[in-house]
This record gives C-alpha cells, sequence and structure tokens, in this order.
C-alpha cells in the first residue's frame, strides 16, 4: 500500500474580460471601460502590435509587432526585440515566460527566447516529420505541450508534441519537442488558435469568405461551428466558457449556445491571456 494525497496544481482556467487593445489603449475590456496593466500595458501599445500573448502572471507578453519581428513586453515597461526573421507567425509565452518563434516555412527553426536566453532546440521533430509550413501553433497553459497546424504534403494537420526541457537547469529551458501525433485534420487555413481549457485546442480556419471553429480534443472526438455570419475572423481567444472572436473589421464576438454575440467594436486587437493571476 502507498500513502497518497492530492498535489496542489495551479489553475489555468481564464476568467474575466477579453485583453484587447483600442483606440483607449490596451487592457481588460468591461462594458465601454478599458482597464490597464499596470507597466505591460504601455509596452504593448509602444510594441506597435498586430497579435499579443500575455503571460499567466500579466508580467510579460509575446509581441508580433506590424514590421513582422517578434518582441517581448515586460510589465517594466520594456520592449526588447528577440527575433527579425522573416515570415514569423504569431509567437506564444509558456507558464516559464519563454517566447516561442518559429517561420512559417521553416518547422525546423522554432526557437524559444528566454529573459536572457535563446535556445534553438536541439531537434525539431516536425520538420524531420515531413512539415514544410506551420500556419499557426499555441503552447497548454501548463507549457506541457505544443499544438500546431501544419501542412505536409497536400494535408493539413494538426498536430500535438511534448515540450522536454533540460532537466540540468532549473530555470525550464525548453530543449526539444517530443515526436508529433497528429490529432486531426484540418479543411482550409488556419488563421489563429488556442487552447481553450487542459485538453482543447480551438482552431479558426478559412476557405474562401467561409471562416469554421474546429474544436479538436486531445485524443478524442472534433467538432465544427460556423463563425459569425458575414465576418471574417482574425483571432480566437478563451474566454470564461466558451471562446471570443475578434472579426477584421473590429467587432468582438462570443459563443453563447449556438448563436455568436457581438459584444463590442472598435477592437484592434485581441490578445490570448495564457491564465488568470493566482490571488
Amino acid at each position: 500500500p502507498i500513502a497518497a494525497t492530492p498535489v496542489q496544481t495551479r489553475s489555468t482556467a481564464v476568467t474575466g474580460g477579453p485583453l484587447v487593445l483600442t483606440d483607449e489603449g490596451f487592457g481588460f475590456l468591461s462594458g465601454s471601460e478599458l482597464t490597464p496593466i499596470g507597466g505591460l500595458s504601455s509596452a504593448v501599445v509602444r510594441s506597435n502590435p498586430v497579435a499579443v500573448q500575455v503571460g499567466p502572471n500579466q508580467e510579460s507578453a509575446a509581441v508580433r509587432s506590424a514590421d513582422g519581428s517578434v518582441a517581448r513586453a515586460d510589465v517594466s515597461d520594456d520592449v526588447v526585440v528577440l527575433d527579425t526573421r522573416s515570415g514569423l507567425r504569431d509567437p506564444v509565452i509558456d507558464a516559464r515566460g519563454y517566447v516561442w518563434s518559429i517561420p512559417a516555412r521553416s518547422p525546423a527553426a522554432l526557437t524559444a527566447f528566454g529573459p536572457d536566453i535563446e535556445s534553438p532546440l536541439l531537434s525539431q521533430p516536425w520538420a524531420a516529420a515531413g512539415a514544410t509550413d506551420v500556419q499557426a501553433m499555441s503552447i497548454s497553459r501548463d507549457g506541457t505541450r505544443m499544438a500546431g497546424v501544419v501542412r505536409i504534403g497536400d494535408r493539413t494537420e494538426l498536430w500535438l508534441s511534448g515540450v522536454i526541457r533540460d532537466e540540468s537547469d532549473n530555470r525550464g529551458v525548453p530543449a526539444r519537442l517530443g515526436e508529433p501525433i497528429v490529432a486531426g485534420t484540418i479543411s482550409g487555413e488556419a488563421v489563429s488558435m488556442v487552447w481553450t481549457d487542459d485538453v482543447t485546442v480551438a482552431v479558426v480556419t478559412r476557405s474562401g469568405t467561409e471562416t469554421e471553429i474546429v474544436e479538436q480534443v486531445v485524443g478524442g472526438t472534433s467538432s465544427t461551428i460556423a463563425g459569425p455570419a458575414g465576418a471574417s475572423i482574425t483571432t480566437v481567444a478563451t474566454a470564461t466558457s466558451s471562446i471570443r472572436l475578434r472579426s477584421d473589421d473590429g467587432g468582438l464576438y462570443v459563443r453563447r449556445g449556438a448563436n455568436w454575440l457581438q459584444t463590442a467594436e472598435g477592437i484592434s486587437l485581441l490578445a490570448v491571456q495564457q491564465g488568470t493571476p493566482q490571488q
């Protein structure tokens, strides 16, 4: 017999309002009021962002700027450019504060940037498995799994890999990704993706003028729903009990049952949150 006791784990749930960029700045939207994140919001605005993912403690954010570069914005109001390679996809930030960046056409060039570390991964099994284009990627909020929508031949697939870190370094430096597993196939082009909870990935796909959202349970089934009628979706982010979408004309949508409800307009950017700070 082995005595066992429950182990406390950090919640990865996302609660609260949408984190957005508007003409008033960057912060949490509640009705018509915008509440900035002290120190971080001003840094995000100065980075001229087109995509933002904020870390779980809201102390740093991964940013893709309008010039195509990837930067880290910090709560100290600093903006540090990390990656200037061409064709970069939207970056992600993990639970340990590493910013992950990848050029769309170079799956083998995935790189993780720590506060004082640039860590090209020792091996990249996505490239070895035949991926030629990474359309989008997203890291789970506990920092243990990387999901990516990749092109392989004439197919588009959703791949999942474990994140393996350097055990000899207590900073959690990423060392490599595990061998990918195919979670499902994707129709159309992936424009945005996010982990909605610990076991589900949502992918926004576009085919012509049609936008759909694919929700794939890891190791389980997938479901596909249509996006808001007449809206061209650019970003998906997690909401408290569902997902939020931003359209290219600045509309913000949330799902209520089987329908989409527009809750705001004039949204320049919808940020992805990697968790809610612990109280």
